[in-house]
């Protein structure tokens, strides 16, 4: 069996290695139980469902973390924090906490666009501000969670776009090194092989010397049997350094975990 823990062995079928860092958030789902505590007259089934809420909120942050990892779409989960923060909001006002991963999980979740954001960021900030009449004995703590969670959302919107812009330019400088090096290397080998053709065929038409033409394109054949060599070298050291990357990645992780 593997020695490699399993967050660390997923690269092998799914892509680069995950990033768990973002999971220290979830931390915050203990202000669920933590609000009951200092409610007080909590029941046993009210324990029970505080529980569930961790799992729950700590189950749908992971999921948003490699999905955005993997490109894999979530927004169905930041529907479901917003479910389970009606429900559990009547209960303790921690529940608003949900509320809170939905504003902050959003624009993730649709990927920086700012109209999808709006579309549902404010019917989110519209659930908070209702709070009011709904739970009215929380008082201005509604109208402060609605403009926290609103601030929460632009800033989050600027940072995901900044994440998107980054990897987008980071994609088209790997591009562009890779075709530098392809056209440096094909193009003095296709540059060759143009000028071994022309001499050949002016051997061939001018003086008919086969021998010379045959040795013109024999050597022709041999540059381009080069070149290919060369493409094959440089893919081949562009993946090395891939594996390697991910290599390091991975270590790192391991050495997180140890």
């Amino acid at each position: 069996m593997s020695a490699l823990p399993w967050f660390a062995r997923m690269h092998d079928d799914a892509g680069p290695p995950l990033r768990w860092w973002p999971m220290i958030f979830t931390t915050f789902s203990l202000l669920i139980p933590n609000g009951l505590a200092l409610r007080g007259n909590a029941t046993v089934f009210e324990w029970v469902l505080a529980c569930l809420g961790v799992i729950a909120f700590v189950a749908l942050s992971a999921v948003a973390v490699v999905s955005w990892q993997r490109h894999q779409p979530f927004l169905w989960a930041v529907l479901l924090l917003v479910a389970l923060g009606i429900g559990y909001t009547p209960i303790v006002f921690a529940g608003t906490i949900f509320f809170c991963l939905a504003a902050h999980m959003l624009p993730w979740a649709v990927g920086g666009d700012v109209r999808k954001t709006l579309l549902y960021g404010i019917p989110l900030v519209g659930i908070i501000v209702s709070g009011h009449w709904f739970l009215p004995d929380y008082g201005m703590r509604w109208t402060h969670t609605a403009i926290y969670y609103a601030l929460t959302i632009a800033g989050q919107i600027w940072i995901v776009r900044l994440c998107v812009n980054l990897r987008r330019l980071a994609e088209i400088s790997e591009r562009e090194r890779i075709a530098d090096e392809l056209h440096d290397v094909l193009g003095e080998a296709l540059s060759k092989i143009t000028l071994k053709a022309q001499f050949a065929g002016r051997l061939l038409e001018q003086r008919g010397d086969c021998d010379r033409a045959r040795n013109e394109v024999a050597a022709a054949e041999q540059i381009c049997r080069e070149a290919l060599a060369d493409v094959r070298q440089t893919i081949r050291k562009y993946r090395e350094e891939s594996r390697r990357e991910q290599g390091r990645a991975i270590q790192g992780q391991i050495d997180v975990t140890n």
